[in-house]
């Protein structure tokens, strides 16, 4: 009897999943045609009759990954393999579930998580094969000696972090995630689950680290760039990975102030962030007001927990220099001198821009911080600025 098309495609997907040669020369395709070839001739191979149309119809597009939304059932209890990575949290019919999408080993290469994850969406393996798994199975998937950040940076926004991630991937074996929706969902779940027993969160925020570091190579260093708002979540963070460096980037508050005032970061709009994580009373704030209160309170963690020989506070000033003399040594990450013209080319680029120049705009910022600008930043953020850089140059 020959299978159905459902029941061919479900045997080549398990053919694929169980075959590592496999997957990854399927992985290393882009093209949608040639990937449609391949996986008939290789179906054919293993005695699968694989229609070329059904395995169109498996690679219709989802660019903007919509599939996160619908509410599609739960593919297997254990992770895939080390080709994968969590591109997502979201809804299950049975709780919350993770997405996968294929990396293989072109490694995290975009400035922020979410290019690496477009990438990825866009190859024609991760649209063929679907995997989603029960985050509640997560802790006991991934192994005891899973990765452990050798380094988590906190930010202020507008500051350099993204540079500082963009350096630190350039150091051959480095694994730098940057700002992963997948690590967020899990800190915001853990720091509001209360009634949750507190191990069972920080095992769930372990694992997700060890997870979206299991390309790591030992000794090369594996970082973890936070959200600026993540500073609220740096005692679960601590009790977390205890024996993890952490430092906060910072700049001059009228500068941060006049980056988010020429194109505003949603996590500076009313009615998010600054309501949901930092519990800002909105009544009566101006936009200014509102974003420097939000800014003051990104920086209050911090300060509460800068004492410690955990932390290490980089103003903005200080790089690019501080990551080779400052922030590597922080982490325990050893640089080889033959890396040193990887990190030099990574300051030439705009960080967030690889394909540009990079042009100081220091000045060009402060020259238009308007009146209100500068009124907010004096009422909410130049006490917290001062202790920063107290704390910093120990003055």
């Amino acid at each position: 009897m020959i299978p159905t098309d459902s029941v061919a495609l479900d045997q080549f997907r398990a053919a694929v999943c169980a075959e590592p040669a496999l997957e990854q020369r399927l992985g290393g395709i882009v093209e949608m045609m040639e990937f449609i070839g391949v996986v008939a001739a290789e179906a054919a191979a293993r005695g699968i009759t694989l229609d070329p149309i059904v395995v169109e119809r498996t690679l219709s597009p989802d660019p903007l990954g919509l599939d996160r939304f619908r509410l599609e059932p739960i593919t297997g209890d254990a992770m895939p393999g080390p080709a994968w990575l969590p591109a997502a949290i979201v809804e299950a019919p049975t709780g919350p579930a993770i997405d996968w999408f294929y990396l293989g080993a072109s490694g995290l290469s975009g400035p922020f998580f979410e290019d690496s994850i477009r990438r990825g969406r866009s190859l024609p393996i991760s649209r063929f094969i679907r995997h989603r798994t029960p985050l509640v199975t997560l802790p006991e998937s991934v192994a005891a000696a899973g990765a452990v950040p050798d380094g988590l940076i906190f930010h202020l926004s507008r500051c350099g972090s993204t540079l500082v991630a963009q350096m630190l991937a350039a150091l051959p074996g480095a694994v730098v995630v940057s700002e992963p929706q997948p690590f967020d969902w899990v800190l915001q779940y853990a720091h509001n689950a209360t009634g949750q027993p507190i191990a069972q969160r920080l095992a769930l925020i372990r694992a997700m680290a060890a997870v979206l570091g299991r390309h790591t190579i030992g000794g090369h260093g594996f970082v973890i760039k936070l959200d600026s708002w993540h500073t609220r979540a740096l005692p679960l963070l601590a009790q977390a990975f205890p024996q993890t460096r952490w430092i906060f980037l910072y700049r001059d508050p009228l500068e941060i102030m006049a980056s988010q005032f020429r194109q505003r970061g949603f996590q500076t709009i009313r009615g998010g962030i600054g309501q949901s994580v930092f519990g800002i009373d909105e009544a009566g704030l101006s936009e200014e007001e509102y974003c420097a209160c939000l800014l003051e309170r990104t920086c209050a963690p911090i300060l509460d927990a800068i004492n410690g020989p955990s932390g290490m506070l980089i103003n903005y000033a200080e790089l690019p220099g501080a990551v080779e003399h400052r922030i590597l040594p922080h982490f325990g990450i050893a640089l080889n001198p033959a890396a040193r013209p990887a990190l030099a080319e990574a300051t030439a680029r705009d960080a967030k821009a690889p394909y540009t120049t990079f042009a100081p705009d220091t000045d060009a910022k402060r020259r238009e911080a308007s009146a209100a600008v500068r009124a907010a930043v004096a009422r909410y953020l130049d006490a917290p600025y001062r202790r920063l850089e107290m704390q910093r140059t120990g003055g």
